[in-house]
């Protein structure tokens, strides 16, 4: 029956759900790795989920990782003691798959061991286990999301980034507004994004951080301001309009533009004879916002 899959979805999974209860799962294991069996798979539910887990210690990493997949997706929260088991598995694609099936179901007693995973010697699983982890949501994790926002590999630190964001602890703001100034645009972005995403208890820190020496960390302060869009960074963003850095200034523009405030625009049309065409070009898309 799974060497034909061309046939319609519910007899394939009527001969899976045969195989399952006649004790026949090796079959259907071996092909976890097809995609069409996968998802009948998990279609069957919690039904599928102790086979599952057995699946976790075939000797095939691609059915290992199928399997994480697949109880990803089913979500039975039974699975997590095993898939916690599959983030010590020999290769790092099941343990990033191991991490992302974790996150996906969301149980709290996973946070330790994601954790755990962020020491991870390979980056992929070190990142799925931040997207784990703010997946999950739990605030035990914030600190050991801060420090990997000083991870060697950019793709770790806009993960770190990213669950930061999704979590929304104010106590992750500072580390999130330094990582304004990361060497990687990628990174920049999603701490902005992430800062954005806790609103407006970042606002008086993003107005502290526009007299930050580095001009990205000004730069991307008023981008976060302009998006959170509170009136009372109106001063200090008229303030950053004469900053010594024409992209600050250009920013600045923008972000007054977006909040809108009648206030700005004396300082707006002042900004119309900056020396910079692209300063002066986003005062004017401020003043007709």
């Amino acid at each position: 029956a799974l060497q034909s899959l061309g046939q319609p979805p519910m007899e394939l999974q009527e001969a899976i759900t045969h195989l399952l209860h006649a004790g026949d799962w090796g079959v259907v294991q071996r092909a976890l790795g097809n995609e069409t069996v996968r998802e009948a798979v998990v279609q069957l539910g919690a039904q599928a989920v102790p086979a599952l887990i057995q699946a976790l210690g075939d000797g095939d990493r691609d059915v290992r990782k199928a399997a994480c997949g697949a109880l990803g997706v089913i979500g039975d929260p039974h699975a997590v003691p095993a898939l916690i088991q599959a983030l010590g598995d020999g290769d790092s694609r099941v343990r990033s798959a191991a991490c992302g099936a974790l996150g996906a179901i969301g149980d709290l007693q996973a946070v330790p061991a994601l954790i755990q995973a962020l020491g991870d010697w390979y980056s992929d699983v070190r990142g799925a286990a931040c997207a784990a982890l703010g997946a999950i949501g739990d605030p035990h994790a914030v600190p050991a999301l801060i420090q990997a926002l000083g991870d060697r590999d950019k793709v770790v630190r806009e993960a770190a980034c990213g669950a930061l964001g999704a979590i929304g602890d104010p106590h992750a703001v500072p580390a999130l507004i330094q990582a304004l100034g990361d060497g990687d645009r990628d990174v920049r972005e999603a701490a902005c994004e992430a800062l954005v995403k806790i609103g407006k208890p970042v606002v008086p820190a993003l107005i502290q951080a526009l007299g930050d020496g580095d001009r990205y960390v000004r730069s991307a302060a008023c981008e976060a301001l302009g998006r959170i869009g509170d009136p009372h960074a109106v001063p200090a963003l008229i303030q950053a309009l004469g900053d010594g850095d024409r992209y600050v200034r250009s920013a600045a523009c923008e972000a007054l533009g977006r909040i809108g405030d009648p206030h700005a625009v004396p300082a707006l049309i002042q900004a119309l004879g900056d020396n910079w065409e692209g300063v002066r070009s986003a005062a004017c898309g401020a003043l007709g916002a």
